[in-house]
């Protein structure tokens, strides 16, 4: 009966992968943007939710007013059957006030801009969608450097990735110790939001198969700011998230299979 029951749910979910359609091609992706690295942050990610669910249809951010700092973003992926998956920390004892902001997307709208302020942690971070809507928590005149990203035209916001803050010393151990050869690390815990990335998609259809992939577009940074920068470690990019050199062709994400890790929550089909 168990068995039975297991075959049905694989047969549904390919019923459902079918009728949501493809996901889109990777183009270009901003760099991590927020706290400087440390070898003990969680790398998390939302790519399995997108290639599962289909397109991004709604985003939230959870921004902690007591420390300044944004400490969550959320995704809700595919039409036909929604779902959320959070990367950080959406409440936990002593953690202050929490202001979350969403934005649920129209038919036919997408994050195609992103501007943010950030130093030890994300200070401000505005989306803004094609049709003009934007969201938007933070100190938008903190005394920072304002750094934006647009990707380029008929490219899009297709799904976060992030590095978290681990939840306690056995989760840090994990996160540090070398990728194994074989298997993987399991995922022990994770606490708040500390860099993100946006990984910017277009639809496959209209990439031609010789056609080259532009590099990601780098934030504009003043001399302070760029002087300040240097004094910090470099902002840590997952090994799995590799470099796009010029002439390189665009990713298909169908190459890049679903996991099924630490995920926030998943609607009951």
């Amino acid at each position: 009966m168990a068995v039975a029951q297991a075959l049905a749910a694989v047969l549904l979910l390919g019923v459902l992968r079918s009728a949501i359609g493809a996901p889109a091609c990777v183009g270009s992706s901003t760099q991590f943007f927020g706290a400087p690295w440390d070898a003990s942050l969680v790398d998390a990610e939302q790519e399995s939710d997108y290639k599962l669910w289909g397109e991004l249809v709604g985003a939230a951010v959870l921004f902690n007013q007591n420390s300044g700092c944004v400490q969550a973003v959320q995704g809700t992926y595919g039409p036909q059957v929604p779902a959320t998956s959070t990367l950080g920390l959406q409440a936990s004892p002593g953690s202050g006030t929490v202001l979350r902001e969403e934005l649920q997307l129209e038919d036919g709208e997408v994050f195609d801009y992103v501007e943010y302020k950030a130093h030890n942690c994300i200070a401000y971070l505005k989306l803004t969608t094609s049709n003009g809507r934007s969201l938007a928590v933070g100190d938008a005149d903190a005394e920072l450097s304002l750094q934006s990203n647009r990707p380029a035209a008929g490219s899009y916001l297709g799904f976060f990735k992030a590095t978290l803050e681990p939840l306690d010393a056995e989760s840090a151990a994990a996160a540090a110790a070398p990728v194994p050869t074989e298997g993987t690390t399991p995922l022990l815990g994770s606490g708040a939001l500390k860099q993100l990335q946006l990984v910017w998609v277009r639809d496959c259809a209209t990439v031609p198969a010789n056609e080259e992939v532009a590099d990601p577009v780098a934030p504009a940074v003043s001399a302070p700011a760029a002087a300040a920068a240097e004094q910090h470690a470099e902002l840590h990019v997952p090994e799995d998230v590799p470099a796009v050199a010029a002439g390189a062709a665009a990713a298909d994400t169908d190459a890049l299979s679903p996991t099924w890790g630490d995920q926030a929550v998943m609607r009951s089909l």
